[in-house]
């Protein structure tokens, strides 16, 4: 491999979630019907009361999306219909929504880069930082003039991609943003 970003990929291939249990894949799998014909699941990265986050990669093109499903009635739904039908270079783009009376699922690109917790652990120069702080100001400002505030903005939220640029995820929808 020629880069650190193929190894991965090659690595996330080769198990092609045989390390999931067939409970894990029932639930990550539970109410898609054509997906699974078109994707594969790889990894399950959390599961909690609330629903899940799972690595699929697509398997006509192999490339590598994050999806998001949450139990009906949690937040987020709306925030993210909203972003996904506008682009910004520092917002985590999100490819498709869905819901149905159990669920709904947020299909969103892969950032390979790590989070910001993950660069905190070593030092930061000023510039890096500068620019860090400069991107995520911009992708706020963007939310912000859209009517969407972040609710929890936290380093684990910060992601990077294979560039170094930010991308925030994890958006929430707040009724009266007047304030913002």
């Amino acid at each position: 491999p020629d880069s650190a970003e193929e190894l991965k990929i090659r690595l996330l291939a080769i198990p092609q979630g045989a390390h999931i249990n067939e409970e894990q894949k029932l639930r990550a799998e539970q109410g898609f019907t054509s997906f699974k014909s078109k994707f594969l699941l790889l990894d399950v990265l959390r599961e909690d009361r609330f629903g899940g986050v799972y690595l699929y990669q697509q398997k006509e093109k192999g490339t590598l999306l994050i999806v998001k499903k949450k139990v009906r009635g949690s937040s987020g739904y709306e925030a993210m219909s909203l972003l996904a039908s506008v682009t910004h270079p520092n917002i985590v783009s999100t490819l498709g929504t869905f819901r149905n009376d159990d669920f709904f699922v947020l299909i969103q690109e892969y950032m390979s880069g790590g989070t910001l917790q993950d660069k905190l652990a070593f030092h930061l120069t000023w510039q890096q930082t500068l620019q860090i702080a400069k991107q995520l100001c911009e992708a706020v400002v963007f939310a912000h003039n859209n009517r969407v505030v972040h609710g929890h903005l936290r380093p684990t939220n910060v992601l990077f991609d294979p560039d170094r640029s930010v991308k925030v995820t994890d958006f929430w929808l707040q009724d009266d943003t007047s304030d913002v």
